[in-house]
């Protein structure tokens, strides 16, 4: 008796560790193909702006984009980038003006959070003594859309405009 039972626990923990052996992870693997995987799309916005440093909470500018299609449903993170056009191409100096993973389509900025974004990245091209320039500034938007940190990112088409921010 006593060794049947001590054969049902060997068994029962031999079954256990093999089960356990057997599973992996979900979150390591991605289920689409750069081939089939859509990029977001981002709508073009106007192509010059200047902002209105005397009505700080208006809107100033509305990104709207269709989202990334993975073909499945998947939560997706999207970010909107900003860079200076033709100096750093979306590199180490851009700015993330919004980082998401949900379902949302559209994001508006008013004038104070737009001026306040583009200051940052003005002062990421500072002159060598630390001057920032505030003039009308050629600049690019695109989305980054990732499922993990394992896969490449979908990355939207860029669209520009040029905007005029105040001095803070």
């Amino acid at each position: 008796m006593y060794k049947m039972k001590s054969l049902y626990k060997s068994l029962g923990f031999a079954i256990v560790a093999i089960l356990l052996n057997s599973c992996e992870s979900d979150l390591e693997k991605s289920f689409y193909t750069d081939s089939t995987a859509k990029p977001a799309v981002l709508e073009a916005i106007q192509e010059s702006y200047k902002i209105n440093k005397l009505d700080l909470d208006a809107e100033a500018v509305t990104f709207k984009w269709t989202p990334a299609n993975v073909g499945y449903q998947a939560s997706i993170t999207n970010n909107i980038e900003m860079d200076v056009k033709g100096e750093n191409n979306f590199s180490d100096k851009k700015v993330v003006l919004y980082s998401n993973a949900g379902k949302t389509t559209e994001l508006s900025l008013t004038n104070k959070e737009l001026n306040d974004q583009i200051y940052t990245l003005l002062k990421n091209y500072a002159n060598e003594d630390g001057t920032i320039n505030i003039a009308e500034a050629p600049l690019q938007f695109r989305i980054v859309s990732s499922i993990s940190s394992v896969k490449s990112p979908l990355v939207s088409n860029v669209i520009e405009s040029n905007i005029t921010p105040y001095n803070n």
